[in-house]
C-alpha cells in the first residue's frame, strides 16, 4: 500500500493497487535476474570449457610423448644432427600435427630450438619460462592458455590464443629434452558455446517454472490485499460520516441548550438595564 495526501484536512487515502504495475515490475525483476545469471552463466562456461580443454590437452601431449615422441629420439636429434631432424620432422608431420595440434617443438633445457614444425625456428635459443624449467626440475606436464606474447611466440601469433602443453622426454641414453605442442583454441569457444546453450535452457526452464508457480501465489496476495483496501476504505468513510454527524449533533445540542439559554439571559439583562435607567437608578443599570 502507498498514501497519497489528500486536500488540506481531509484524511490521507489508499491509493488503488495496479496489477498491471505488480506484473510490470515482476516482469522487470525476472528480466534483471536473468541478465545477471546470463552473464555469470558466460564467464562460468568459458572458464569451464577452457579447464576442460587445457586437461584434454595435458592428456593428449602426454600420449604423444611416451607413444610418439619418446621412442624414437636420438643422441644425434639432441644435438641438432640435419639427418636425425629431417626423419623425426617427417614422424611429427604425420603422427603428431593435425587440424587440433598446430606447432611442434623440442627444446633443449638451455632454451635452444632443437626442432619445430617451423624450420625458422630451428637452431634459435630463447628464454626458458620458469613453468618450463619447472616441468624440467620436476618432470610433470604443464598446460596453460597461452596470450602468444613471447619472442618463441612470431610465428603463431596469426590467431590470439592457443592451448601450450610441455612435458620432459628423454633420449636413451639419458639427455633430457622438452617436448612441446601447441593446439587450437576453437575446440574451447564451441564448447564453452555448447554450455552456454545448455546453461540458458536451464535457466530459461527454470525461471519460467519459477514464474508460473509465482504468479497464482501473487494473484491471490494481490486479491488479498485489494479485498482488505476495500475493506479499510468502506470503514475510513464510514469513520468520517460518523465525525461528521457527531459535529453535527454537537453543533446542533449547542444551538438548542446552552446558546438559546445564554441569548435569553442577555435579552433578561438588557430589559433589567432599561428598567434601571427609566426609575433613575444608575447604579443598578451599571450592576
Amino acid at each position: 500500500w502507498t498514501r497519497v495526501s489528500g486536500d488540506a484536512g481531509a484524511p490521507a487515502d489508499l491509493a488503488p493497487l495496479d496489477l498491471r504495475r505488480l506484473v510490470l515490475r515482476l516482469v522487470l525483476g525476472a528480466v534483471g535476474v536473468l541478465a545477471v545469471v546470463g552473464v555469470g552463466s558466460v564467464f562460468a562456461a568459458s572458464q569451464l570449457a577452457e579447464r576442460e580443454a587445457v586437461n584434454d590437452a595435458a592428456g593428449i601431449a602426454d600420449v604423444l610423448a611416451e607413444s610418439v615422441v619418446q621412442p624414437v629420439l636420438t643422441e644425434e636429434l639432441a644435438q641438432g644432427d640435419p639427418a636425425a631432424v629431417a626423419a623425426f620432422d617427417a614422424i611429427a608431420r604425420t603422427r603428431i600435427l593435425s587440424d587440433d595440434i598446430v606447432r611442434v617443438k623440442l627444446w633443449s633445457p638451455q632454451g635452444r630450438v632443437v626442432y619445430a614444425d617451423e624450420p625458422q625456428l630451428i637452431g634459435q635459443t630463447f628464454p626458458l619460462e620458469e613453468e618450463q624449467l619447472d616441468a624440467l626440475r620436476s618432470p610433470s606436464v604443464r598446460a596453460e592458455v597461452s596470450e602468444l606474447d613471447r619472442s618463441e611466440n612470431v610465428f603463431e601469433q596469426s590467431t590470439d590464443k592457443l592451448l601450450e602443453v610441455y612435458r620432459p622426454v628423454w633420449t636413451p641414453a639419458g639427455t633430457q629434452m622438452l617436448f612441446e605442442i601447441y593446439a587450437a583454441y576453437d575446440p574451447v569457444r564451441e564448447r564453452a558455446a555448447e554450455l552456454w546453450r545448455g546453461l540458458t535452457g536451464v535457466m530459461l526452464t527454470s525461471l519460467l517454472l519459477l514464474f508460473v508457480l509465482t504468479v497464482p501465489i501473487l494473484w491471490r496476495v494481490f486479491t488479498r490485499l485489494r479485498k482488505t483496501q476495500q475493506q479499510r476504505e468502506e470503514l475510513l468513510v464510514r469513520a468520517m460520516d460518523a465525525s461528521a454527524e457527531e459535529r453535527r449533533r454537537i453543533a446542533g445540542t449547542l444551538h438548542d441548550g446552552p446558546v438559546q439559554d445564554l441569548v435569553g439571559t442577555s435579552f433578561t439583562v438588557a430589559g433589567a438595564e432599561a428598567r434601571a435607567e427609566a426609575l433613575g437608578d444608575a447604579a443598578l443599570a451599571d450592576d
